[in-house]
């Protein structure tokens, strides 16, 4: 791209150069190149829930207040993204605090987790959005 703007910016400025047929050629070449480059990526089906909805069917299942935007350190204007099932690493103990409403202020993957191996959410994937 800094390319096109020095030949344009130097044909602007010498319109008449000898090299007008070569640098001319040169920027064809160049924005056809750019056209062709295309935005890699994946479509995806996820199911979108807002920040407060998950809050509550938390605390709904398992009590105690709970809050992912807070634990998350989630911005307004973002979604958060999950699979389930997760793979988040925990032990017994970890897990029964989190059932009797103690929720770790460090991981909202363990909490996941503890939902889908109680049959609370589905496999598939989550996004969280957050706008307030």
């Amino acid at each position: 791209m800094d390319e096109i703007r020095t030949i344009e910016n130097y044909l602007g400025v010498h319109p008449d150069t000898e090299l007008k047929e070569v640098l001319e050629a040169r920027l064809a070449k160049l924005r056809e190149e750019k056209s062709e480059v295309k935005l890699k990526g994946k479509k995806i089906t996820a199911t979108l829930i807002e920040y407060h909805d998950f809050d509550t069917f938390v605390e709904s299942k398992y009590g105690g207040s709970f809050e992912v935007v807070a634990i998350e350190e989630l911005n307004n204007y973002m979604r958060w993204s999950f699979n389930v099932p997760n793979v988040a690493h925990m032990t017994k103990e970890e897990a029964d605090k989190i059932r009797s409403g103690n929720y770790p202020m460090y991981s909202t993957h363990m909490v996941v987790q503890c939902l889908y191996e109680d049959g609370y959410l589905e496999e598939g994937e989550y996004e969280i959005n957050v706008s307030w």
